[in-house]
């Protein structure tokens, strides 16, 4: 598959063209509690991709986070020009790419109505690209029938996890701002990069500190073909700060 293919134009080559740059593999993995709030103390197993596939119905797919930054920054500087980036990020001179994204992840269940979320076992700082939404790119005049995994991307084409991606089809909604101080805030937010005159890609990249154990979660707002209402998270329930009293 080559470079010319990928930015292929044909609304058909989509789908074809932008999966053998991530593959299914026994070294791709997620880590898994069965605990609500996770700690320390959390039982925290791995699972496979074949066990991935079992439990969630989706291919669980290795992406190189590096290369994918860099390709797109490669671009930016061939072609001069510029991504907007995030308000929240304007005092920053430059970002991190954290590239051992599945080894500071856990997936674990909070409730029946928020289902599955990620939190990160280990600290993230302010400004890391941890991961890259990824999945089928499909025209956004498709109609897609179960869009809980889409995001809305503005190069005219929709990225749809709900077959095959990675961690990033976790990351649950959390509003940028809200007056209920108990309610906890976006941790994260979206990045979109071209990386070719028709293809965009979505960066994540986190928008504050965040401790171990936290639940990572962005505004889901207009970038999401979400349907039904979604319940937010409480950060002093689902952050256990008994163990994080001596960081505080």
């Amino acid at each position: 598959m080559t470079r010319k293919q990928y930015y292929k134009k044909d609304k058909n080559s989509f789908e074809k063209s932008v999966k053998p740059f991530y593959h299914a593999s026994d070294t791709c993995h997620i880590f898994y509690s069965p605990s609500k709030i996770l700690s320390s103390k959390s039982q925290i197993s791995q699972l496979t991709t074949k066990q991935v596939k079992n439990t969630f119905k989706f291919e669980l797919l290795c992406d190189d986070l590096l290369k994918s930054v860099k390709d797109a920054e490669n671009f930016r500087f061939e072609q001069k020009t510029t991504a907007p980036f995030p308000n929240a990020l304007k005092d920053l001179s430059s970002y991190i790419i954290e590239t051992n994204t599945l080894d500071l992840f856990v997936l674990h269940k909070i409730s029946s109505k928020i289902g599955f979320t990620i939190s990160t076992y280990s600290a993230l700082k302010k400004g890391a690209i941890i991961a890259e939404y990824v999945g089928e790119r499909k025209h956004s005049d498709v109609k897609i029938a179960d869009s809980s995994y889409v995001f809305l991307n503005n190069d005219g084409t929709n990225i749809d996890a709900k077959n095959y991606g990675n961690v990033a089809r976790f990351f649950h909604h959390c509003p940028n701002d809200h007056t209920d101080k108990q309610v906890m805030t976006a941790n994260l937010m979206s990045l979109p990069w071209k990386v070719s005159e028709t293809v965009t890609k979505i960066f994540v990249i986190t928008t504050r500190d965040i401790k171990p154990f936290e639940p990572l979660c962005w505004d889901y707002n207009d970038k999401f073909g979400f349907d039904q209402d979604v319940e937010l998270l409480n950060g002093e329930t689902y952050l256990p700060m008994t163990e994080l009293k001596d960081e505080l």
